[in-house]
């Protein structure tokens, strides 16, 4: 039975990376839980929420009391510190290699004869069974020269292979010659799970044989040794070869390429003892550790440039290397709050929440906006909170609003308006990334096809447990209604004055300054208009004056005003004035001019089914705050919701227990958000009667100190997505209506 390795990070330093030693924090983790994710009606009522982890901390010694002064932690111990939650190994991204045409190249020739006085070559892999002939992991070889050294695997066995270690001597006189060492017999596992090997090993005698290592998840770290386990194929003659002018390589040698994952990897001009491979098999090393000339981490999500993480070596450059996460959660420390012993163990309870609840505590506000799509929308949200470019997944979306802006108001609340005009999704990333779906991504590949079955059944390769019928009824609407507005822009015309005049005009000293902020409508306001179109940038002695006398007497220095730091929103302006003069100045007249945006009376859109109104009595949903804004576009809305709401809705809940099999713990590293599986319930046991495709809603996953891994998914039907076609992409079928 696997046993799950899980790791637990917090950026303690919030540097935006988790380099140090101390931020990996997993020894001292004894129990976590965590969940992201959706209800399914969240497309309707916006009810995305933020993620949540907790996990119980071994306190024993307080480092984790935020008051304890003699801690190094406590400091650091504060809101908003990077938390992050990964399967063990990899120990974050991997890189993916598919085996015919996958490598990494890294410029320049160093680090070089690593092997002089000795020298390390670690690997974190997984390679895939069915390889051709014998894929190398590190090459630092010329063919033509024969010069160099390479290590990688041969000869596929039932689930296994070999490990094999090369490197090249200069024969004694000028020609060809090389030490050759493979494990005795296929040692190193294929498929499942990762393994971490080291060949060790000192080049300066050829009497010397390297020692290989190896570790495979959930095992003890295996040690062979020419005689047990490990075989001379050939013996090196003369004097090694320099690498000097060599490129590194990761995953090909003479266009024969490996197939599988690779991370953490490690080159080292120091011999690792057993010890040293051993606790650091799954744990990343320090930099700066002695003798570590290389580090390949793979920690980039996308792109062809591969960090060395010493920084020895420039960047690597990839081809066709893909890149596979370990992430179970990620989100944002909130505290650490030490809890009562528990039979004598002190303890503390950290919690952590997702990108989402920070979206909840900042306010946002955007210009208006014409004719701009709903990924758009998404887009200058988050670029309103600065969220990195990087770090979000955005679809274009589907729905183009006419007018779009905002007040200030909750940017997740905005967020919500967008989802619900859409139709679509926003989903927390097991690896921190904001993702924004647009209401066709279900409706595209890789989303029509099944990713897993989950299957009830005695002999089944991914069965379940525990599963979970939710009241079928819950999410049943059979009547969608929503209002529509148009928009007009009216004439230039003053939308704001400062109210304070004569005695009461502000004053500005010399080189002072104050901060306006114009606002239209205000609440209230009587008028039609909703916002505005346009702000006219403010214009001397037309917009503002300013004199030497509060009532406007004394002289005229409205020339000494300057005006900066405008900010132009849908429903204000903000603005800096400033006194450049040298003497004391009245603002007696401060005025914003615009292009006002009045909207019309509602147009009521409606779309029902009768036959679920006759079943279920009528349920009705009226959208409101919503962006769309032509009478095609809500009655799109409407008919697209009633196809996927009028009927009974079978919401499932079902666990996977990640220690039964390889194949299940798998199950709980990749599956996401999103995906589609087949759940089969056909069992007397189970009883739903159900075979049918899904989508994962929401994912709960926990682990105590038994070290059982339960992962929990919510499904929803994919039935409802069935009947829409998209021109290209969908198979046209009896039924079937065009997605909107």
């Amino acid at each position: 039975m696997p046993t799950p390795r899980i790791r637990l990070l917090v950026d303690w330093d919030d540097d935006k990376v988790f380099e140090e030693i101390d931020e990996d924090i997993s020894d001292d983790m004894l129990s976590w839980s965590c969940v992201r994710g959706r209800e399914f009606a969240s497309t309707l009522e916006a009810t995305s929420t933020a993620g949540k982890l907790k996990a119980m901390l071994n306190n024993f010694d307080g480092k984790y009391s935020p008051s304890n002064t003699s801690s190094s932690l406590s400091p650091n111990i504060r809101q908003n510190r990077a938390v992050t939650l990964a399967h063990v190994p990899p120990l974050n991204n991997s890189g993916v290699f598919n085996g015919t045409t996958s490598k990494v190249v890294f410029p320049g020739v160093s680090p070089a004869n690593i092997w002089a006085g000795g020298g390390t070559a670690e690997g974190l892999t997984r390679m895939s069974s069915g390889f051709v002939f014998q894929p190398r992991v590190w090459s630092k070889f010329d063919s033509g020269t024969q010069a160099g050294w390479q290590c990688g695997f041969r000869e596929e066995s039932e689930g296994f292979c070999k490990a094999e270690f090369v490197v090249h001597f200069d024969g004694g006189g000028g020609g060809f010659a090389a030490g050759n060492w493979r494990t005795t017999n296929a040692v190193v596992p294929l498929d499942n799970p990762f393994s971490r090997w080291a060949w060790v090993y000192d080049s300066d005698s050829v009497s010397n044989d390297p020692t290989f290592y190896l570790k495979v998840a959930g095992e003890a770290l295996q040690v062979f040794t020419v005689g047990s386990g490990l075989t001379q194929v050939s013996t090196p003659v003369g004097t090694v070869d320099s690498d000097i002018a060599i490129n590194v390589t990761l995953g090909e040698q003479a266009s024969i390429f490996f197939p599988g994952d690779m991370d953490d990897m490690r080159l080292w001009s120091d011999i690792r003892t057993q010890t040293e491979v051993d606790d650091h098999a799954f744990k990343e090393v320090e930099l700066g550790s002695n003798g570590l000339v290389m580090y390949v981490k793979f920690n980039e999500s996308s792109g062809t440039a591969i960090e060395d993480s010493t920084g020895i070596t420039a960047d690597g450059t990839a081809t066709a290397v893909t890149f596979k996460s370990a992430g179970i959660w990620y989100g944002y420390l909130n505290d650490i709050v030490p809890v009562p012993s528990q039979r004598g163990r002190k303890l503390a309870m950290l919690e952590a929440f997702g990108a989402l609840a920070q979206f909840t505590e900042e306010n946002v506000e955007l210009p208006m906006a014409t004719n701009i799509a709903s990924g758009d929308v998404f887009d200058d949200i988050l670029d309103e909170l600065g969220w990195p470019a990087a770090d979000r997944d955005v679809d274009t979306g589907k729905s183009t609003f006419a007018r779009f802006w905002s007040k200030s108001i909750s940017a997740l609340k905005l967020m919500r308006s967008v989802v619900k005009s859409e139709n679509g999704f926003i989903v927390e990333d097991r690896n921190g990334d904001i993702r924004f779906e647009d209401r066709h991504r279900r409706l595209l590949a890789p989303h029509t096809v099944s990713q897993a079955t989950f299957d009830d059944a005695a002999a089944s390769t991914l069965k379940y447990h525990n599963p979970v019928q939710q009241n079928p009824r819950l999410f049943i609407r059979n009547s969608f209604t929503v209002d529509i507005r148009q928009y007009t822009v009216g004439s230039l015309a003053v939308l704001w004055t400062l109210p304070e005049t004569a005695a009461n005009s502000p004053m500005l000293a010399p080189g002072e300054f104050r901060d306006f902020k114009a606002i239209y409508p205000v609440a209230d306001s009587p008028s039609e208009d909703v916002g505005v179109d346009a702000w006219t940038t403010l214009v001397d002695s037309t917009d503002y004056e300013a004199n030497t006398q509060s009532g406007g007497g004394g002289t005229d220095v409205s020339s000494d005003i300057g005006v900066t730091l405008v900010v132009k929103r849908g429903n204000s302006m903000s603005f800096r004035l400033t006194n450049n003069g040298a003497v004391s100045a009245f603002i007696t007249l401060l005025q914003a001019r615009g292009t006002p945006v009045a909207q019309s009376d509602p147009i009521p859109m409606i779309s029902e089914d009768a036959a679920s109104i006759v079943l279920f009595k009528k349920r009705s949903f009226d959208l409101s705050e919503h962006f769309l804004s032509s009478s095609q576009d809500g009655q799109d809305w409407c008919d697209y919701n009633v196809a996927i709401f009028a009927t009974e809705i079978p919401i499932i809940d079902v666990e996977l227990l990640g220690n039964t099999s390889l194949v299940h713990m798998e199950a709980s590293k990749l599956l996401d958000i999103s995906d589609r599986v087949t759940f089969k319930g056909l069992t007397q046991a189970t009883q739903l009667g159900l075979n049918e495709d899904f989508f994962i809603e929401t994912i709960a996953a926990s682990m105590g100190e038994d070290q059982l891994l339960h992962t929990k998914y919510t499904l929803t039907p994919a039935s409802g997505y069935s009947g829409f076609w998209i021109l290209g992409t969908s198979e046209l079928d009896t039924g079937t209506v065009p997605a909107f």
